[in-house]
């Protein structure tokens, strides 16, 4: 497990094995709450998608599960957010972060899975 600590959010990722796929751990920490989002190794090549789903254009990418349901991340301005619910319009919470969480929490899924996580010419924040 990787942390890493981007004021005032924390990102973790672990790498763990259910049914013998591979799945990743994303845990964001703050002080207020702690969001689990839960995705498969073949989900990773989604997360390059993320930073042009523009929410004011309707976007998201459906990458995850968080507490049995469906994850949906979203971009507006220098926020990402993640939706959690059934669909991305009718969701039943959501956590705005950084734009520079976001960029950690690429930097870490590519560590951990060994994988290019998001895209080339992205920076970030």
């Amino acid at each position: 497990m990787t942390q890493v600590r981007t004021s005032p959010y924390s990102i973790s990722v672990e790498e763990g094995v259910d049914d013998s796929e591979p799945y990743y751990a994303i845990k964001i920490g703050h002080a207020v709450f702690e969001l689990n989002v839960y995705v498969e190794r073949t989900e990773l090549p989604l997360f390059s998608r993320v930073p042009a789903a523009d929410w004011d254009q309707r976007g998201s990418v459906r990458i995850g599960r968080s507490a049995g349901a469906l994850a949906f991340w979203s971009t507006k301005g220098d926020t990402v957010s993640i939706l959690v619910g059934r669909d991305d319009e009718t969701w039943d919470f959501a956590v705005g972060i950084p734009m520079q969480s976001f960029v950690e929490i690429m930097r870490e899924l590519g560590q951990v899975s060994g994988q290019k996580v998001g895209p080339d010419d992205f920076k970030g924040g």
